[in-house]
C-alpha cells in the first residue's frame, strides 16, 4: 500500500476513536421509557457492556446498543421495561 492509503486508514481510525461515545452520551440519548418518583429507569440502569476503543456496546432496560461515531444503533431488544428493570425496594422495607 502506498503512503496515501496508510494516511487515510490512520485518519479513519483516529476519527472512530475520537467519536467513540461515552456513557454520558448514551444516558443523554436514551429516551425515558418509565419514571418512578421522578427517576428515569431507562437511564438509571444503563451501562457500557464493552469498549472496543473504536466503538462501544451499551445496554439499558430497552435493549443493547452499538455506539459508533457519537450515534447509537439498537442491535437487540428486550421485552417490556417492567420485565427487565431491577427495582431496589430495600429502602422501602422496614
Amino acid at each position: 500500500m502506498n503512503r496515501k492509503t496508510w494516511i487515510a486508514i490512520v485518519v479513519l481510525l483516529l476519527l472512530l476513536v475520537i467519536t467513540n461515545p461515552t456513557l454520558t452520551d448514551f444516558k443523554e440519548a436514551s429516551k425515558p421509557l418509565m419514571s418512578i418518583g421522578g427517576i428515569n429507569l431507562n437511564t438509571k440502569y444503563c451501562f457500557r457492556k464493552s469498549n472496543y476503543l473504536l466503538f462501544s456496546e451499551y445496554e439499558n432496560a430497552d435493549g443493547t446498543y452499538l455506539g459508533l461515531l457519537k450515534n447509537f444503533y439498537k442491535i437487540s431488544g428486550r421485552g417490556a421495561l417492567i420485565d427487565t428493570a431491577v427495582i431496589d425496594t430495600s429502602a422501602y422495607r422496614k
